[in-house]
């Protein structure tokens, strides 16, 4: 291995890998709150797997976008990360949100219909942590693993 290779994984490939799982997760623990709700309906699953993979995509997306913003050391590495994690989770959220959306706008869907479900979508992690607190210290941990990790990996 010569010095021009990256020795594992960047902090970039770090946050975008787990803002895509955290994302993910998310939006699978809040859909699996409304579980009875959807019971016995016909295509809910396909529903459910839709929402999840574009959450995490745009996990994805958005923590590359903002990785920049963990692993910062000094006094600024904490609230960096802190506010890192809001705006990636929100981010998230509205890149699943859009991607969930397009193909129901491109086939002449309602574009009022669609910007509400993309509001929702945009704060389905918030909307998790409401329905069950203790989520919001499972986010905060795995937003400070993040933090660590992306530290160690700079």
């Amino acid at each position: 291995m010569d010095e021009t290779e990256p020795a594992g994984w960047t902090a970039r490939a770090i946050v975008a890998a787990g803002m895509a799982s955290v994302a993910a997760l998310f939006a699978f623990l809040f859909l699996y709150g409304d579980r009875q709700a959807a019971t016995g309906s016909t295509g809910v699953w396909l529903f459910v797997g839709e929402v999840i993979l574009f959450h995490g995509v745009g996990g994805l997306v958005a923590g590359a976008a903002l990785a920049g913003l963990f692993g910062r050391r000094g006094t600024a590495g904490w609230p960096l990360a802190a506010f890192g994690g809001v705006l990636a989770t929100l981010l998230a959220g509205l890149i699943g949100g859009v991607l969930s959306g397009v193909p129901t706008l491109l086939s002449g869907g309602s574009p009022v219909t669609e910007a509400i479900r993309l509001g929702a979508a945009t704060v389905v992690t918030p909307l998790a942590v409401a329905a069950a607190p203790l989520l919001g210290a499972v986010w905060a941990v795995a937003m400070a693993a993040l933090h660590l990790l992306a530290r160690a990996a700079r």
